[in-house]
This record gives structure tokens, C-alpha cells and sequence, in this order.
């Protein structure tokens, strides 16, 4: 979806020119050993436009390794100029559309899939690979960069997570979307989110936590315990929609 921008965002490992490039597809998880552990990376491929018919130059793709609490503004169609979001999106030849899903987990559960995962009982896979187009191996190297060489192997092998909404449409995701939603930099806090109820969580973290209308825009408001005042941005705004968002 289109990044309405109040500021200028960048992403530091995208290379600083003026080339457009989209955001294709989300790869694995990277372990994160120089910087912050409790940040891991995700590979994220991005491939080059030209500008003037907007086509993609498939022979010149780069994976490039971004920290995941990152991930909210590096989003799948998104358009950077060189390491700068544009608040353009890439229409993937107009079939790009937006639109509004409602899901009961507790009746229907989500599950993992694999590219290779057949509907049962047909012959048909979960995503046809024609529909999850990916370059082929390619050569093309952009120096001076911190990424790693373009492999099409790293992007099949992902998971995606297949959901059944309310109005009986199978819907699926990248497995790292669903990561991103929980992900939280705190050990402790997803130590508990294995093995303890999100109302218990709640409890222990937060004060209180409403919901108030001004001027018809809801605003969540809460108040975190004490010694917890202090456990970082991050962790704090996992908490607060922790309680609105079961």
C-alpha cells in the first residue's frame, strides 16, 4: 500500500543513488551477529525500474539484508529512490488492489506452507509458481553495498502463512508479515507469548488501556506498570496493541 510520507524515510543498507527499485519479495530471517541479536535480519529483495515504462530490469535484482523492526516501511510494491521512500507504489501491471479481510482464529486456525504444499486432496499447489514469479539466477552485482548475492533458492524456501477469512477467501501472506506483527525486542516478553495468554501479558505490563474518540479518530491511550516504564519504544508499542488486537 501506498507510504504516505510526513517525513523522509531511508533505509541505510539500500545503495545511496538515484535509481528506483521496488521491493519484490521478502526472503529468511538472518541471524543479526554484529549489531543487535534481539533484531534479526530479513532478506529482502529489490529489483530495478526503468523509468520510462516503468518496467522491471529482472537481470538486476540484489538481496539486501534488512533488520526486521525495519520492515514497516520496507513493504512489499514499495519504490525507493536509491535509499529514500517515494510515495509511489508499484502496480505489478495493475493487478495490484487493496482490500479488507475479517479472520476467526479460534473456528479457523492459521497455517504454515511451503511452496511446495498441494491443496490435499488435488494436484493443485497453495500458489501456483507462475503467480510467485522470481527472477532467475542472475550475475548482477552492485558494489559497494552491504547485501548478499541473489539466489531465487533463498526465496522459495520461505513459509507463508494461509488463512481462511470470514467470507470463505483463502488468504495468504508472508510468513515474515505475521513475524513482524509480534515481534517484540524484549526476551522476556516473548518468552511469555509462547507459553502464557495475551490477557495475562496485559495484565502484568499494562495499567490500564482505553480507547477514546476526538475529533472521529479513535485514539488508544495506556499506562504501562511499573518497573516497566522504561522497557522501550518498541516493547511499548507491541504492548499497546496488544489489547486491541486479539
Amino acid at each position: 500500500m501506498p507510504v504516505n510520507n510526513d517525513k523522509i524515510t531511508t533505509i541505510d543498507c539500500f545503495p545511496n543513488d538515484n535509481i528506483s527499485r521496488v521491493v519484490y519479495r521478502y526472503g529468511g530471517l538472518v541471524r543479526n551477529e554484529d549489531n543487535d541479536s534481539t533484531n534479526p535480519f530479513v532478506e529482502v529483495l529489490l529489483i530495478e525500474i526503468r523509468k520510462s515504462d516503468q518496467w522491471l530490469f529482472l537481470d538486476k535484482c540484489s538481496t539486501f539484508l534488512v533488520p526486521v523492526l525495519d520492515l514497516d516501511a520496507v513493504q512489499h510494491g514499495s519504490i525507493w529512490d536509491g535509499n529514500v521512500l517515494t510515495n509511489y507504489t508499484y502496480r505489478f501491471s495493475g493487478k495490484l488492489i487493496t482490500k479488507r479481510f475479517s479472520f476467526d482464529f479460534t473456528n479457523n486456525k492459521p497455517k504454515n506452507i511451503k511452496l511446495t504444499d498441494r491443496i490435499p486432496n488435488t494436484s493443485d499447489y497453495y500458489i501456483p509458481l507462475k503467480n510467485y514469479f522470481l527472477p532467475n539466477k542472475v550475475d548482477y552485482v552492485l558494489q559497494g553495498y552491504p547485501f548478499t548475492k541473489y539466489t531465487n533458492d533463498s526465496y522459495r524456501k520461505v513459509n507463508h502463512c494461509l488463512m481462511h477469512s470470514n467470507d470463505g477467501t483463502q488468504v495468504i501472506t508472508s510468513s515474515i508479515h505475521v513475524l513482524h506483527s509480534l515481534f517484540v525486542n524484549r526476551k522476556d516478553i516473548r518468552g511469555l507469548l509462547l507459553g502464557t495468554s495475551s490477557q495475562s501479558i496485559i495484565n502484568r505490563f499494562l495499567e490500564s488501556y482505553t480507547t477514546e474518540v476526538e475529533n472521529d479518530n479513535v485514539e488508544y491511550k495506556i499506562k504501562i506498570r511499573k518497573p516497566y516504564e522504561h522497557i522501550g519504544e518498541t516493547a511499548i508499542i507491541f504492548l499497546a496493541n496488544l489489547p486491541f488486537n486479539p
